[in-house]
């Protein structure tokens, strides 16, 4: 099961993931949902009070304000991120075939543990790629 990852407890923050001109090869398995993490990482890093240093929930609207702020006009396609909570009796939770973005009923959108980790991967902040293992990747995998 996929976490949602909100505050500084995982490992991994924003400011650990490059958002540089290189796209996140191999994360997700098309360029196109690739692009739409990336961006998605770049409004976590850009658009909270607490900076960079932790995951916080963000909204549709901080999205296209950041698409809007580098001129781009063009609608934020999720491109298969996302997906929602799924209530399964007892509690809210991301289910086995989620996508790595969900919405809560108020329309807030949360990053998971392993939509982290695959940006990680595919571009660290601190280093080349690390594709098959690392660290992180293998206490959360």
């Amino acid at each position: 099961m996929y976490r949602v990852v909100v505050g500084d407890w995982f490992p991994v923050q924003p400011k650990h993931i490059s958002t540089g001109p290189l796209p996140f090869f191999g994360a997700f398995g098309n360029i196109e949902t690739e692009d739409s993490a990336k961006l998605i990482v770049k409004v976590c890093q850009v658009y909270h009070n607490k900076g960079p240093d932790s995951w916080q929930p963000f909204t549709q609207e901080q999205i296209n304000a950041y698409l809007l702020h580098c001129g781009r006009t063009e609608p934020f396609r999720f491109n298969r991120l996302m997906t929602d909570f799924v209530y399964d009796g007892h509690s809210f939770r991301v289910s086995e075939e989620a996508g790595w973005i969900v919405k809560d009923k108020e329309g807030k959108l949360y990053v998971t543990d392993q939509f982290i980790l695959r940006c990680y991967m595919a571009s660290p902040a601190d280093g080349p790629p690390n594709l098959i293992t690392g660290p992180v990747y293998d206490r959360y995998a």
